[in-house]
Formats: C-alpha cells, sequence, structure tokens
C-alpha cells in the first residue's frame, strides 16, 4: 500500500468516527442516553453517554474493509468485527437500560472465548480457556477504569501506538498487527478530543468493553506474532490492570463484594485528592513515558531479560495503590 493509500485509509475512518460521535452528540439526549452525576460520579453535569459506539462501528467496519483475510493470514477478521459491534450494542443498551452483571459477563467471555479460538487455533483447550478468562477479565477490568474523564481512551491509544511500534521495530511476518493499531487510533482520535477534560461526551460501557475487546484481539495477534510482543502489551496494560486487580483483592480480603460498584480504585482515590481529570490523565501519560515504554525498549532490546521488564511493569501502580489504600485506612480506620 502506498503511503497514499495509507493517508486515505485513515483519513476515511478518522473522518467517519468523527462525523458519527457529532450525529451522536445531537441524538443522544433525546433517547435518553445522558449520564446524570450521582454519589459516585467525578463529573457534575448531565453528559451525553455511550459514544464508544461510534468509533467500535467505525473501528469494526475498518477491519472487515481494509484488513482482508488474504492479509490476515487466514484471520476472520470480519467474524472479530461483528464481535466488537455485539459488544458495543450490548454496552449501549446497558448505558441506557442498566443491565444485570451476570448476562454481560457471559458475552464477555463468549466474545474473548471466540478471539482466542478463532485468533490462536493451534494452541491447547485449557490454555486457550485460560486466556479467555484472562480476557474477559481484562475487558471487564477496561470497564471499570473507565471512570474518568479521557483516561480509557488514552490508555487505549497509548497502547496502540505502542504495540504499532513495537511490531514495526521486531519485525512482524504480518501486517495485520500494525493495521489494526492503527485503524483503532484513527478510529478513536476524534473520542479523545471531546472526550479530553472537561468531558463534552462519554463513551460509556459501549466504548469501554468494544475498547477492551479491540485490546484483546490486539493481544491474540502479538501472541501469533512473537512472545515478546504480548510481553510488550502487558507492559502498556500494566496500569489498568494493576489498578483493578489490586483493588479488587483489597476490597476482598476487607470482605466486601466484588460486584458491588464503588469508587477505591487509585485513579478515582487520585482524582478526589486532586479534583482535576486532567492531571490523573497527564500522569497517567508520564507514567508511561518514564516507566513503561523504557520498560518495552529494555525489552525489544535485550533478549535475557525479557520477563524483568514484565515483572517491573506494574511496580509504579501497586506503589500508588498501597499508598493511597494507606491513607485512606488512616483517614477511616476501620
Amino acid at each position: 500500500m502506498s503511503l497514499f493509500e495509507l493517508a486515505w485509509t485513515l483519513g476515511c475512518v478518522v473522518l467517519a468516527s468523527a462525523f458519527g460521535l457529532w450525529r451522536f452528540m445531537y441524538i443522544a439526549p433525546r433517547v435518553g442516553l445522558m449520564d446524570r452525576p450521582n454519589q459516585r460520579s467525578q463529573h457534575t453535569r448531565a453528559t451525553p453517554v455511550g459514544a464508544g459506539i461510534v468509533p467500535a462501528v467505525a473501528f469494526a467496519a475498518s477491519l472487515w474493509l481494509w484488513v482482508p483475510s488474504s492479509q490476515g493470514a487466514g484471520l476472520p477478521m470480519g467474524v472479530f468485527a461483528v464481535l466488537i459491534v455485539v459488544l458495543a450494542v450490548l454496552g449501549l443498551l446497558d448505558d441506557r437500560f442498566n443491565l444485570p452483571s451476570a448476562p454481560r459477563l457471559l458475552a464477555y467471555f463468549l466474545a474473548c472465548g471466540g478471539v482466542t479460538y478463532l485468533g490462536l487455533p493451534g494452541m491447547h483447550t485449557v490454555l486457550a480457556m485460560v486466556l479467555a478468562v484472562f480476557f474477559t477479565w481484562h475487558v471487564n477490568a477496561y470497564n471499570f477504569m473507565d471512570g474518568l474523564d479521557g483516561l480509557a481512551v488514552t490508555q487505549a491509544l497509548v497502547v496502540a501506538c505502542g504495540m504499532g511500534m513495537a511490531a514495526y521495530y521486531l519485525p512482524v511476518s504480518s501486517p495485520v498487527l500494525p493495521w489494526v493499531c492503527v485503524l483503532l487510533v484513527a478510529a478513536l482520535l476524534p473520542l479523545w478530543v471531546i472526550n479530553w477534560p472537561p468531558a463534552r461526551v462519554f463513551m460509556g460501557d459501549s466504548g469501554a468493553v468494544s475498547v477492551g475487546l479491540a485490546l484483546a484481539i490486539i493481544a491474540v495477534l502479538a501472541l501469533r506474532e512473537d512472545l515478546r510482543l504480548f510481553a510488550v502489551w502487558w507492559i502498556l496494560m500494566a496500569p489498568f490492570l494493576t489498578d483493578t486487580s489490586a483493588t479488587l483483592f483489597i476490597r476482598l480480603m476487607q470482605g466486601k463484594a466484588p460486584h458491588v460498584a464503588h469508587r477505591e480504585h487509585a485513579y478515582q482515590r487520585l482524582a478526589r485528592r486532586t479534583d482535576s481529570a486532567l492531571q490523573i490523565n497527564v500522569a497517567l501519560l508520564v507514567m508511561h513515558l518514564l516507566w513503561q515504554f523504557p520498560l518495552v525498549v529494555w525489552m525489544l532490546a535485550s533478549a535475557d531479560a525479557v520477563w524483568i521488564p514484565v515483572i517491573l511493569a506494574p511496580i509504579p501502580t501497586l506503589i500508588a495503590v498501597a499508598h493511597l489504600q494507606r491513607r485512606a485506612y488512616t483517614a477511616h480506620p476501620g
């Protein structure tokens, strides 16, 4: 593909996403897709929610149209696209009607199981099941972390950009992984602009679960290419996965129900302390710049230290979770 064709393709995805978001902001209030502040909210005014359906559809359509099976080494990109849209629609229904958690988790598992089975067809059944459960947790965790202006979209863009650059560096045997990464970036850029603090629109569950699945697809494509690429994915995802996993573990140790909504994630505690979503987004970018990306460079440059950066990746987030938990306990013992 020529540079002109690449620019044309990405431009079409960006424009389609931007136009869809513009129309969504007009339609959302008329169909009840408004997030009104409550005791757990970080925002103070009613805001359109569910806008993530737009970049999800734009990304899925781009997978279908511009990553054909002939380039995908037999990968069913059309099926992946359908799964993304299904989760996006399910998330939109949840944004509007607040669906029960059990059927949503089942849908996440079926989608992640489909991605794992179709993307890694030769994998042992037990290992494939473990990966499906892990990716289900990843999708749900990504949804947990979508509670602050800009944060989840910023994380997705960082991961997609980082994975694309890592795939270019190695390089990979198939163009599918870098293609998927740049298409995801193109679909999310317009949402990032209007979701950046102060957000004019929220992507909602529709965006969080579909983006979570898109990132899981990137992880599966990485596993097909090179285990080091999956290590890169883990290093870049570590801030989100560590915050959700560590917070859940602490709540379980305290005897709290894991499924009950709360405001105890590290990013939520930091947001209340700083009263600034912008500062938390900047802090996330700084963490990636000063910790996650150097670990990625170290891992890719050293054949003898692949797993050391993987082990080190969660450390800053773990420190933040522990520090904020200690402060919360000191302020409210017991």
